[in-house]
């Protein structure tokens, strides 16, 4: 999985093309909740190995620990601990019997100094990584988004020239890190 990590960029283009193409045109839109959000969500499950019916999962939970959730989706804080403790509990277990090509069997199969890592570890760094990833690319991409198209000139002509919002994103992402 690790040696696949330059590979991640055609899939991402791959799911933002889908996340895009599922838009509908003449319509206002939330961009963090209908690209944003699901993006960062998609991708790190991937890497984790989830299968792609518990994607929506992810987002609910990553949304309920955040509290970006939407109150016709609240979950108990009770059924949120419950639900994340399980999952990566069971794909860690899953992955010591059969390692796959994703980050959790790397993480399993990974030794520090000669430890492997404890359960503990595995469960913490999957969450955080969700979490944590979820929140800085919904984040990310959301004020990128909004720096490009606040000022009305820049809209403007983006859409009269489409062929400039290559270079526009790339100097507002470049500007957004530094």
């Amino acid at each position: 999985m690790l040696a696949n990590l330059p590979k991640l960029e055609p899939r991402i283009r791959e799911l933002v093309r889908g996340l895009v193409a599922g838009l509908k045109e003449g319509r206002s839109l939330d961009f963090s909740e209908e690209v944003a959000g699901p993006l960062p969500t998609i991708v790190i499950a991937e890497m984790l190995g989830a299968s792609t019916e518990d994607w929506p999962l992810f987002r609910i939970w990553t949304a309920a620990v955040i509290g970006f959730l939407d109150p016709g989706e609240a979950m108990t804080a009770t059924q949120v601990h419950g639900e994340i403790h399980a999952y990566p509990t069971d794909l860690i277990e899953d992955r010591k019997r059969v390692p796959r090509d994703d980050l959790i069997s790397a993480l399993v199969g990974a030794e520090i100094e000669g430890q492997k890592l404890s359960e503990g570890e595995l469960y913490s760094f999957c969450w955080l990584l969700l979490v944590a990833g979820y929140a800085a690319v919904r984040n990310h991409a959301a004020l990128g988004i909004w720096a490009l198209l606040r000022p009305p000139e820049q809209r403007r002509l983006l859409v009269e020239q489409p062929d400039l919002v290559p270079s526009a994103s790339k100097r507002c992402c470049a500007g957004a890190e530094s």
